[in-house]
């Protein structure tokens, strides 16, 4: 501390990287005043009652990169000076304490944060719709009939209604497709909805391959000449059938765009939502424009659909695409979309009664009500949120460790990384009714670690320092300690920087000093002593 004080220095901490959009009154403000006021302990990261101007740049790095999924990530360090890169600036704080133990199982925290979770095309309704024929389009000459190619990025007008409705805004219906009834059919739109009833199901039968590749090339002809009438429902599904090569006609991405840009010029909701799809993932020719995307969200949401409400109320969840923070926003939308069992918004809404956002209380039992809901429709991260709430008791639940087990093991079963290393805390301790098995434990947490999951790193290095001797390996705890450090994976900043690898074995601890030589971080002595040549090059090499 001395020398922290007493050495001059010239340091940073910005709240953002080049190129990022940040608020003057947003997350990085807020997490700064929690840190240096005392708020929120883990800043203090060796509990010493002051915080380093390192440290708090360390906390607010990890915790707004991971609050906002790395579209903000503040940056920190010191100018390269002679002379001012001694010392550190130094904040007094109320002390707070970290337990000396490290902490193995990942504990749900404000991290988790609600997934986007566009649907639509690459996601449910679109990708469920189709399989595979090629020929359909050379016979109808859809590209002399058809406007211009869309262009990368196009500008998105203000979706406008179809020529032959009226002033009033048609009636969403109540399925999933996105279809719209004007308030009275003429006989042509009746007709209309009569083929598509009978695509659906030929469509519907040939998925199951009761029918041939002609028959179904057959039930689809329709679709062109009432695509070129203008018929926006007919658009989006010819466009659909394009887009994943499911009606027997050959994938063309172009052609697929250019129609359902149609059917959203056309006010078809499903076919905007769509749009706002392609512009919130970077899709169909589209570069990522959060700002469009929510354009097109917005009429779709108006008219009913799911997937757009729960998208558009993340998107003003989070104040993404230069749209204004409103939480109270985000919740009537994530409410409406929930009202039709979408499991995004179930879980949206479930994450903000934990934390008490957008106006509401913080309730855990309505948050684990909705948590229930979506993961009882197979929503992996809510199957991990209940999950927590098990194995903690929380949430007006009793504390059911084999419950908890059970819905890790489905999350877990999906490739959630996170899922896997908690069932692989469970094996390792022998919870939930789950043997003691070091040899599961390691194979998850390895699972897990491809995935960059930080904290599974950590466990498999803890495995590997402090298992049963057949699984101890000094080695191999060196390098996935490293590899968590890298992720600034918090247990380990502790262990390895404020801890100088203290609780470690002399062999794991040269390891470390080795592999950091190796990769040019280290040119001292390989001794098992972590002094001032050590700790720069960990810091060096966690940056």
């Amino acid at each position: 501390m001395t020398r922290a004080v007493t050495n001059k220095v010239r340091q940073f901490v910005s709240s953002g990287d080049a190129n990022q959009a940040v608020s003057d009154d947003g997350l990085f403000r807020e997490l700064f005043l929690d840190a240096i006021n005392g708020k929120d302990p883990r800043a203090d990261m060796n509990g010493d009652g002051y915080i380093l101007g390192s440290e708090l740049g360390l906390y607010l790095d990890q915790r707004v990169s991971n609050l906002t999924g790395n579209s903000q990530t503040p940056r920190f360090g010191k100018l390269r000076a002679h002379g001012f890169d001694l010392g550190d600036f130094v904040f007094k704080v109320p002390s707070q304490s970290i337990s000396p133990e490290p902490q193995e199982r990942e504990v749900k925290t404000e991290d988790a944060v609600p997934t986007p979770a566009p649907t639509s095309i690459a996601n449910q309704e679109l990708l469920e719709r189709i399989a595979k024929l090629e020929k359909l389009l050379q016979a109808q000459q859809l590209d002399n009939k058809t406007p211009p190619q869309l262009t990368p990025a196009p500008e998105a007008p203000v979706p406008s209604k179809s020529p032959d409705t009226s002033s009033e805004q048609p009636t969403e219906t109540s399925g999933t497709t996105g279809e719209e009834e004007s308030p009275s059919s003429s006989e042509p739109d009746a007709t209309i909805d009569k083929q598509l009833d009978a695509f659906f199901d030929a469509k519907e039968k040939f998925g199951r391959g009761d029918i041939t590749k002609d028959e179904m090339v057959k039930a689809s002809l329709f679709l062109n000449d009432a695509s070129m009438s203008g018929d926006d429902k007919a658009q989006q599904e010819l466009g659909v059938c394009y887009w994943d090569a499911s009606c027997g006609f050959e994938k063309d991405e172009q052609k697929a765009v250019r129609l359902i840009r149609m059917a959203a010029e056309n006010g078809n909701a499903q076919a905007q939502a769509d749009i706002g799809w392609m512009y919130y993932n970077g899709n169909g020719g589209y570069a990522v424009d959060i700002g469009k995307a929510a354009e097109w969200y917005k009429p779709a949401a108006e008219k009913g659909i799911a997937s757009a409400q729960n998208t558009l109320g993340y998107i003003y969840q989070y104040g993404k695409g230069g749209v204004a923070v409103d939480e109270e926003e985000a919740v009537r939308l994530y409410r409406l979309a929930a009202e039709q069992d979408e499991p995004n918004a179930l879980n949206n809404l479930g994450y903000m009664y934990s934390f008490g956002k957008g106006g509401l209380p913080k309730d855990l039992k309505e948050a684990a009500r909705y948590y229930r809901m979506a993961a009882d429709l197979g929503h992996t991260i809510a199957q991990w949120e209940l999950a927590n709430f098990y194995f903690d008791g929380t949430g007006g639940l009793e504390k059911d460790q084999a419950e908890a087990a059970r819905l890790y093991r489905l999350a877990a079963d999906k490739g959630d990384a996170t899922a896997l290393n908690d069932l692989g805390y469970m094996y390792r301790k022998g919870l939930g009714g789950l043997p003691m098995d070091e040899n599961e434990a390691e194979r998850l947490y390895k699972l897990a670690a491809e995935q960059n999951q930080s904290v599974a790193m950590y466990n498999l290095a803890h495995l590997y320092e402090y298992g049963s001797a057949t699984k101890r390996d000094p080695k191999a705890a060196a390098q996935y300690f490293l590899k968590a450090l890298k992720l600034r994976e918090q247990r380990t900043v502790d262990l390895l920087i404020n801890k100088q690898g203290e609780q470690l074995s002399a062999l794991t601890r040269r390891h470390i000093q080795e592999l950091l030589r190796d990769e040019g971080y280290y040119s001292g002595s390989i001794d098992a002593k972590f002094g001032s040549g050590t700790k720069s090059a960990l810091l060096t090499y966690q940056n």
